[in-house]
């Protein structure tokens, strides 16, 4: 090969290189939001399912030390009707009176909701059903965190949201907890 040739093909391979870094600064400088994005989406779908273990996990003091998930359990099997006023069987100390597992589980998760994502102005959407593909349908609802006077479409103001679901075993119904997070 002849002198001219060879440096030819140096700078031919030195261009190579700086168009291959030219990508990666191009693509890790300016596309570099889309890797935030992803990192909130993730974040955001792990706080959901964090969120619905711990719930499961979690054993009520008031209720003899029995986990949430019994106790959405007993309420899922006793409350057929899945009506608000349904109570379940299991017992639990709400204060200065006793509160069957359904109200228990209502007051509580309730106030863990707030806790968790009111206070981070997280906006959320928690349900317990029968029928996750119906998850909206009353008919189907054991417990939802919908606000009064909105629909579950007005809760994330037309921003997409994240959901995660957790099925519980139940003698009569399949049975799911559901937590939807809006992205803002």
């Amino acid at each position: 090969m002849k002198k001219g040739q060879m440096e030819i093909m140096g700078i031919a391979i030195v261009v190579i290189i700086l168009s291959m870094v030219f990508l990666f600064v191009v693509k890790f400088v300016l596309f570099s939001k889309d890797d935030t994005s992803s990192a909130r989406e993730f974040a955001e779908s792990s706080m959901a399912a964090n969120f619905l273990n711990t719930l499961q996990e979690t054993n009520a003091r008031e209720c003899a030390g029995i986990s949430f998930s019994s106790l959405y359990q007993d309420c899922a099997e006793n409350c057929l009707d899945y009506k608000p006023n349904c109570q379940g069987l299991i017992e639990c100390t709400g204060g200065t009176e006793n509160i069957k597992s359904c109200e228990y589980i209502r007051k509580k998760t309730s106030e863990m909701l707030v806790k968790v994502f009111g206070e981070r102005k997280v906006q959320y959407y928690f349900v317990a059903t029968t029928d996750a593909e119906k998850f909206t349908d009353a008919s189907n609802q054991l417990f939802n965190s919908l606000p009064d006077g909105k629909t579950f479409d007005e809760i994330c103001s037309g921003n997409s949201m994240k959901a995660k679901f957790q099925h519980l075993p139940a003698k009569s119904n399949p049975f799911s907890l559901g937590l939807f997070i809006c992205e803002p």
